[in-house]
């Protein structure tokens, strides 16, 4: 059986960006899930002794760098949450409902605000257009949402 520290340098980490500290194992994971920002996920992760389940497939079905986007920090932190919330044995369909809605979120947002830095196309309409129109995502099909529930889930396109 695994057993795990209640705070460590995870929680420093959060501390780094004035978030309130979470004062349990359970809070910090989830802390690191649902509220920290994508940067302070991957720095607790790159820099902590929290001893969690830190592997990831990282987006294994998402291949590449679509028009420069990169989605691998927010592919790890879904792993994330889905292997220690197994791991404590919290993952319940209301989890992983939360985890995979916060990753579409964290996506939506990250594409939003990369095109807008960059002058970018959004990488959903690149996909959708030109790779997978009609198609279920891999990745999102193992979640059972099909491409028109993401695309629904997301909002109409801007003219």
């Amino acid at each position: 059986m695994m057993h795990f520290p209640l705070i460590s340098a995870a929680v420093a980490s959060l501390a780094a960006t004035g978030a309130a500290l979470p004062t349990t194992y359970t809070a910090a994971v989830d802390e690191l899930i649902f509220d920290a920002s994508i940067s302070t996920f991957q720095n607790a992760r790159e820099t902590t002794t929290l001893q969690c389940n830190w592997s990831s497939e990282i987006c294994w079905w998402w291949p590449g760098k679509p028009q420069a986007y990169d989605f691998r920090p927010i592919c790890a932190r879904h792993d994330f949450g889905y292997r220690n919330t197994k791991a404590q044995k919290r993952f319940t369909e209301a989890m992983k409902e939360s985890i995979d809605l916060n990753f579409l979120t964290n996506v939506y947002d990250y594409c939003a605000q990369k095109a807008a830095n960059e002058r970018l196309p959004s990488v959903l309409d690149i996909e959708l257009d030109d790779v997978i129109v009609g198609q279920e995502i891999p990745g999102v099909r193992r979640w059972g949402i099909a491409v028109s529930d993401l695309v629904a889930w997301l909002g109409p396109e801007e003219e």
